[in-house]
């Protein structure tokens, strides 16, 4: 008998395409189908909109090239998801900051990092196809903490995410855990966000896979007046011929590491869903956070990112101490001549708490206090050179290279494989009765300058990391 071709006759029949082209000829073909069932048509929206990335990645990009003016309403026309909609319009908004609300002196600044929550999720990493599988993260919980051995209704749930994470299994490896899904990872994303120094002002990508390639420009010498890699512009006369110039590239691979979370609880703990479920959103996302900013800070690139006070960083300037192992307004004012014209709107301090009294008293020649506290009816933001400061125990020590430095964060490249793995034990701890849960996180960090700056002019060096030396 020869193949027959099945007409749908439910949107849930309607194959799912994955180029635009066949999507809008499906939308036209059965829009009567459509119609009649709106959720339907969202699913179907939804999946397409998986299926295109997959199937060709720029498909983001392309949403990205929307002229500025598009709003979350229009992109939701063209998409026909809300989810997506919104991963759309973040992408815009990195790109385009000035759709953002820029920093004021009036208030917290805002820009293309401090966007909502819902910005963060991410449609098409490996837990997307798990959303909606539990009820809560506690109920999440509670499923891995019987596993195949609890209730029905929990283990068929927890069955679910694990053929779902099989799917991915040649890059996400197994490791005995269950994938989160990325209803609950984008929350606690949000969570670790606010108390972390790097990630939020960091360049992050997603990756599918366990190693990409990123594009750097080749731009260490300037001196000769070429910038972006060589390329050179000229001033002609509209006769004459062209001058060819190239640009050099170069790439940057990003390779997962893995971070890992352990901790023992009491047996009773995991038991109570809403207990356990508001221990492990705010205790692990904490203490990774933590953990991360170190990586990205001081990691020497084996099992752990390069760091940027690494010395594989060969982009970070140094610049001589004033004085002996304290710190004076004098190595302010030095770091700041050596960092990069183009990053200094976007730089932020970043100085070790035992450096915060002698900052505090560095003074202008006038006299007046060189550090500018934000007035008491807000959070504490103190600015130096007209730039926020962060202190934090996590920088080098008062004395040390980089107790105090100036950093373009955005320069930093973070890859997020956006894939949490939660696995439990009750055996370890069995005669205390304890249990041990462990969470893995697969990321990768490296600073995206390979070199510090010639410029075309001047006799210093620039750099987006530039700190004071021992």
């Amino acid at each position: 008998m020869a193949n027959q071709t099945i007409t749908p006759t439910a949107v849930d029949e309607i194959p799912v395409p994955n180029k635009s082209d066949e999507y809008a000829d499906l939308m036209s073909e059965f829009g009567h189908l459509i119609a009649q069932d709106p959720d339907g048509a969202q699913e179907l929206a939804r999946k397409f909109a998986k299926a295109a990335h997959v199937h060709d990645p720029s498909v983001n990009e392309q949403a990205v090239e929307m002229r500025v003016e598009t709003t979350k309403e229009s992109l939701l026309d063209a998409l026909g998801d809300e989810e997506f909609a919104e991963q759309a319009f973040a992408r815009l908004a990195r790109q385009h900051p000035e759709m953002l609300e820029r920093p004021t002196m009036d208030g917290p600044a805002k820009g293309p990092k401090d966007i909502t929550p819902e910005l963060r999720y991410n449609p098409v990493s490996p837990g997307a196809d798990a959303d909606g599988v539990f009820a809560s993260f506690g109920e999440y919980l509670q499923a891995v903490w019987h596993g195949e051995d609890g209730p029905s209704e929990l283990a068929g749930k927890l069955d679910q995410v694990r053929k779902i994470q099989a799917a991915y299994s040649s890059d996400l490896p197994w490791e005995g855990g269950a994938l989160i899904p990325e209803e609950f990872r984008s929350t606690l994303m949000e969570t670790r966000l606010e108390s972390e120094i790097v990630r939020p002002r960091a360049t992050v990508i997603p990756m599918g896979s366990k190693r990409i390639e990123m594009p750097a420009v080749d731009d260490k010498d300037r001196s000769g007046g070429t910038t972006h890699g060589g390329i050179q512009v000229y001033w002609e006369s509209e006769a004459a011929s062209l001058t060819a110039s190239e640009a050099t590239f170069e790439t940057i691979g990003l390779e997962t590491k893995k971070l890992t979370a352990y901790t023992e609880v009491p047996s009773e703990l995991p038991a109570d869903a809403p207990a356990f479920g508001a221990f492990i959103a705010r205790a692990y996302p904490q203490a990774m956070a933590w953990k991360r900013d170190i990586g990205f800070i001081d990691g020497n690139g084996a099992k752990e990112p390069v760091g940027f006070h690494d010395e594989a960083n060969a982009a970070k300037i140094t610049v001589t101490r004033a004085g002996a192992s304290n710190l004076a307004y004098e190595d302010a004012l030095r770091v700041v001549q050596q960092m990069l014209p183009e990053s200094m709107g976007s730089t932020v301090w970043l100085a070790n708490l035992d450096c915060m009294k002698e900052i505090y008293e560095f003074e202008l020649s006038t006299g007046s206090p060189a550090v500018m506290i934000s007035p008491l009816t807000q959070a504490p933001q103190p600015m130096l050179l007209g730039r926020p400061i962060i202190f934090s125990e996590k920088i080098p020590a008062l004395g040390s290279a980089f107790d105090l430095g100036l950093y373009d964060l955005s320069q930093y490249l973070v890859g997020d494989r956006q894939a949490i793995q939660v696995a439990r034990s009750t055996d370890y701890k069995f005669r205390s009765d304890e249990e041990a849960f462990r969470v893995i996180e697969r990321l990768d960090g490296k600073p995206w300058m390979s070199a510090n700056v010639q410029p075309y002019k001047g006799a210093n060096n620039l750099s987006w990391a530039v700190g004071v030396a021992a």
